[in-house]
């Protein structure tokens, strides 16, 4: 309480003189000692790290593995992360001052490596009292069976068997290899990637694909940013395509035209980036992009329409920035531990493309990727604009423009509501590149290619309930009520939609380290161009938010 007409506090202010002036000096008194105690001793220094402890744990417990046949069958048959595996992701070390900030970017990038169910890093003493960096993983179980089926009530089958290794003999190198059943085509699929190779921070991945109408290989090669704090990345990729595409076009329930193009492709990309700004919570990246495309296509039958061949070499540049956002949940996608990233994102860039390099005429692209997240009481939202074109002298070439909004609230620990709305619109896409919605993807009881076109909305509302988390340390379960509602199709067209709801039975696994379920679905198609049965059922996927 003050005195209104001065402002001094009354009680204060009532004392007599003597003592008022007696307050200043007797604060001198005492804030003079202390003013030399603050400046002999200067800022507290941080916390420096004497040491680094890596607590590294199998899949299962010793002790319960040794009371449980089963449980020490899967520890001898998985080796334990190697200790280099981790190092080299840690981004402190003994003698730096610890950083709050920098050991959960350093538990994100372990979870990241798809190694481990659990990852904790923390500061802990040692018996002496010196301050140790603790890291602690629990490994998951790495070797995969990819035995995954999609089933519709129509008899329509996609799915992988095969299997995938993420953690070769403790080397944290994964490997893959599967027979795969798309819609339209079939094959085997083989493929690896080596993080920070022989030592180096190299990055070198591959993958093939040999279907039955269609072959293709991916590589890359390069140092990519392993940390928000990089300050440099570069890359080399490749691809190469030979075989089949196809364009869709569905006119109604009843009537569907596929036209077949042969593609040759040779494509040819490196990017080089560097960031004036590198800090464990931001970022701001500025590279450069070349790429060198030599790429056909051909109406296998009608040799008249006939896209122009393509042999043309293109460079760009982009700026990006990031103020990092991350929330660890759990019981969203899946039944392990993930990071939902809420990032703040810009990312703005360009292409030349001139006629004397190759291109049909002199083209300039623009693109721009903008993404934002954020916590409202107990719900995540995130958002995501992205939008690319290519111009030329007659205007617009070709380009897309989409907007996803999703979000998830946790009304209990066991329990998130997903809901996700997507929009998007293409614009003269190379033949294969159209939206083609239904089985197995959105909406799920509906047959595959039931909607394509250029454009494209899609809604998707999912309750999920994470009943039983731990059966025998092995197996989870759960339940899900789903609506779905989705559509596309060409400008000469009319919207075209369809939808769904129903109920899911989730099946997964504490001890993957990758959040997913399977889904057993059953539920009730609405639209005005059903063809079938209104009750159907599928197994698939669950949807990723």
């Amino acid at each position: 309480m003050s005195d209104r007409s001065t402002g001094v506090p009354l009680t204060l202010a009532r004392l007599p003189v003597g003592r008022i002036l007696a307050v200043p000096l007797l604060a001198g008194v005492l804030v003079a000692p202390m003013s030399a105690v603050a400046q002999a001793t200067g800022p507290r220094p941080a916390a420096v790290i004497d040491t680094v402890i890596l607590d590294r744990h199998d899949i299962y417990p010793p002790e319960e593995a040794r009371r449980n046949f089963f449980y020490g069958t899967v520890n001898a048959l998985h080796a334990v992360t190697r200790p280099y595996v981790i190092q080299r992701e840690l981004l402190l070390a003994a003698g730096q001052a610890y950083d709050s900030t920098l050991a959960a970017e350093t538990e994100r990038n372990l979870r990241r490596r798809r190694l481990f169910r659990e990852v904790s890093v923390d500061t802990t003493r040692t018996a002496d009292g010196r301050l140790a960096l603790r890291v602690r993983t629990v490994d998951a179980w790495s070797t995969r069976p990819r035995f995954r089926l999609a089933v519709q009530s129509t008899g329509r089958t996609t799915g992988t068997i095969g299997v995938t290794e993420f953690n070769l003999l403790g080397t944290g190198i994964p490997f893959t290899l599967a027979y795969q059943k798309f819609i339209d085509r079939d094959g085997i699929e083989v493929g690896t990637s080596i993080s920070r190779a022989f030592g180096t921070p190299l990055f070198v991945g591959g993958l093939y694909q040999g279907l039955s109408d269609q072959k293709r290989g991916n590589w890359r090669v390069g140092k990519p940013f392993y940390s928000l704090s990089d300050r440099t990345a570069f890359e080399y990729s490749g691809l190469v395509f030979d075989g089949l595409v196809r364009r869709y076009r569905t006119n109604n329930a009843v009537s569907r035209d596929t036209l077949f193009w042969d593609r040759q492709a040779m494509i040819h990309r490196a990017v080089a980036a560097y960031a004036p700004r590198a800090a464990p919570n931001s970022y701001l990246r500025i590279g450069v992009t070349a790429e060198y495309r030599q790429e056909t296509y051909a109406r296998t039958d009608d040799t008249v329409s006939v896209v122009p061949d393509s042999s043309y070499f293109q460079i760009g540049g982009f700026a990006e920035y990031r103020r990092a956002d991350f929330e660890v949940v759990q019981f969203v996608n899946g039944f392990a531990r993930e990071d939902q990233d809420l990032s703040e994102v810009v990312h703005v860039g360009f292409k030349l493309a001139p006629a004397a390099w190759g291109y049909e005429k002199n083209g300039i692209g623009p693109v721009v990727q903008l993404r934002a997240g954020g916590r409202l009481g107990s719900a995540i939202l995130k958002g995501v604009l992205s939008a690319n074109a290519v111009y030329n002298s007659a205007g617009l070439d070709s380009g897309r423009v989409s907007l996803q909004l999703s979000g998830v609230v946790k009304p209990a620990r066991k329990h998130a509501l997903l809901v996700s709305l997507h929009g998007g619109v293409r614009q003269d896409p190379a033949p294969g590149g159209e939206y083609d919605l239904g089985f197995p993807g959105p909406p799920r009881l509906w047959d595959a290619h039931s909607f394509t076109g250029t454009r494209s909305v899609r809604v998707i509302l999912e309750h999920r309930w994470f009943v039983w988390d731990d059966i025998f340390q092995l197996l989870g379960l759960g339940l899900a009520g789903f609506v779905d509602y989705a559509g596309a199709w060409y400008p000469d067209q009319d919207a075209r939609f369809g939808g769904n709801v129903g109920i899911a039975l989730l099946a997964g696994s504490p001890l993957n380290a990758i959040p997913e379920n399977i889904q057993f679905s059953l539920g009730y198609r609405f639209g005005r161009e059903i063809v079938g049965d209104r009750w159907v059922f599928s197994l698939g996927m669950s949807y990723f938010l």
